[in-house]
């Protein structure tokens, strides 16, 4: 199990200038070395921007914070990790490998319905990137 509480907890309070902008092109980077391609819907507002490999998310870089989440069997080149402050890898999107406290969760991301459709001591990134949108 991943707890990305203390993660999230330092992202929230420490100031940063990452941005929407910083995220893309964060995304755009990883992508490009794995042959993936990025997909966001800025205009419907989501917070995260997403990798695509093989019709399916390999990793997500957040528009709010330096934060990626990698899957990691994905050959990712460590140059592009190290442009987000914090990656956090885990084995599958799919399988409940993470846990957060919801305290965090809802500092990092804002209250949300959806936390409480989550288990928040076993979610994939998948639950995390549909919760947090």
């Amino acid at each position: 199990m991943i707890d990305i509480s203390e993660t999230l907890e330092d992202l929230y309070l420490s100031p940063s200038s990452w941005g929407a902008e910083s995220a893309r092109e964060a995304a755009s980077s990883l992508a490009r070395h794995v042959g993936a391609l990025v997909d966001w819907d800025a205009d419907a507002g989501e917070s995260w921007v997403s990798v695509i490999l093989d019709a399916r998310r390999v990793a997500m870089v957040s528009t709010s914070y330096p934060l990626a989440i990698l899957e990691g069997g994905t050959s990712w080149n460590p140059e592009d990790v190290e442009l987000v402050r914090s990656a956090v890898i885990v084995p599958s999107f799919d399988a409940p490998f993470l846990r957060c406290d919801i305290v965090h969760l809802g500092q990092a991301f804002g209250e949300s319905e959806r936390f409480h459709s989550v288990n928040i001591e076993q979610f994939s990134a998948n639950d995390l990137w549909y919760a947090t949108i």
